[in-house]
This record gives structure tokens, sequence and C-alpha cells, in this order.
């Protein structure tokens, strides 16, 4: 089985209320940051658009400050762990 390693999450769209976000296929073991498990479908991930929103300011972040200051601040301000390595 060959594994497509160019597959990224998909952009929201966007309104005039901000962002919209959409389920995506669960394709891992490991959930991101930003989504959480369907408890109905176990091959669907939720977005949390808190989250997301955050991890839009933190990439804005990055053109600035280190990964690990901001995964600290995106941990901190999200109360969800993310390390440097998971943010990069």
């Amino acid at each position: 089985m060959k594994i497509n390693r160019d597959w990224k999450l998909p952009k929201p769209e966007e309104t005039e209320d901000g962002y919209v976000w959409k389920p995506i296929v669960r394709v891992g073991r490991t959930i991101p940051f930003g989504y959480k498990q369907d408890e109905t479908d176990p091959d669907l991930l939720l977005p949390i658009p808190e989250e997301l929103e955050l991890l839009e300011k933190a990439k804005l972040f990055l053109q600035e400050y280190s990964v690990r200051k901001v995964a600290a601040w995106l941990s901190k301000e999200s109360g969800r762990e993310i390390s440097h390595v998971g943010l990069y």
C-alpha cells in the first residue's frame, strides 16, 4: 500500500462571518490539532473552530517567533497540549 505523503488538511471556506471548517476523514491514529473524533463515526473528525482559529494565528506568529515559543503560546491559549514538533 502506497502512502500519500502530500496530503494536507483542507483549507476552510472564508465567509463574511469568518471561516467555515469542515469535518475530515480520519487517515491515521493521531487526531490533528483542532479536531476531535465524531462520537458516532470513528472514521470522521469534527473541527473545533476555536482551536483552528488559534492555529491560523499561530502560523502568522511563526514568521517572528520560534516554533517552541509559538507552541507554548498555542498550548496555553487552547488548553490543549501541542509540542513544537507537532506544530512544525
